[in-house]
């Protein structure tokens, strides 16, 4: 029996994915995106809210130094010395609701009528470095970190509260979305005076 001549040989058979194959594989990708994503996305979110808790920290510290120094607590953040680092992007607005007051319970002798930033002179009077009107631009950073800048979401700040006696500072931030496109869900933190931290409205 005669081997067979080139011109009889069999071609080999190209290798390759059939159209199946390649079906099932953009499925199974499919499938682990539509896991994966959201998850991402949620890790991101909780690593974002790190942003809150750390700088309530430090507005915390700050506060109880003023209040040992001065016998007040006061929302006059460039007074008690907190700041936030400019430059970095910024997830939340922190601090106290700009105008935020409360009639008769603020200074060292709880008679002034806001909460200004107030110091001991060498005479032993009160001077208020923060401004003498209820309104004063540095009660807050907003989320793009300038001192008193505008509140471009409105005042968010609703849960702040300052009193010489005791307060509340707030962290509101928008950080499973893109705030400027309206998308994403709020998230919203508090401490107290005695450092209590509460994540009062869950954005995750």
């Amino acid at each position: 029996m005669h081997p067979p001549s080139s011109s009889q040989a069999r071609l080999p058979r190209n290798s390759g994915f059939t159209l199946v194959e390649l079906m099932v594989v953009v499925a199974i990708i499919g499938i682990l995106a539509a896991v994966a994503i959201p998850n991402y996305q949620k890790y991101q979110s909780r690593s974002r809210q790190s942003e809150a808790k750390i700088m309530l920290a430090a507005a915390y510290d700050a506060e109880q130094a003023f209040f040992a120094a001065n016998g007040t607590y006061t929302f006059c953040l460039a007074e008690i010395g907190f700041e936030v680092e400019t430059g970095a992007r910024r997830y939340y607005t922190i601090g106290f609701q700009q105008g935020l007051t409360t009639t008769g319970s603020c200074g060292p002798s709880q008679s002034q009528s806001h909460c200004g930033g107030y110091t001991f002179t060498s005479d032993g009077s009160i001077t208020d470095s923060c401004g003498t009107t209820a309104t004063v631009n540095h009660a807050y950073y907003d989320s793009t970190a300038a001192l008193g800048g505008p509140l471009t979401t409105g005042s968010v700040l609703t849960q702040s509260v300052i009193g010489q006696t005791g307060f509340t500072i707030e962290a509101y931030g928008n950080i499973s979305g893109e705030p400027s496109l309206g998308t994403g869900t709020s998230d919203r933190w508090v401490i107290d005076q005695e450092k209590n931290l509460f994540n009062t409205t869950n954005g995750v």
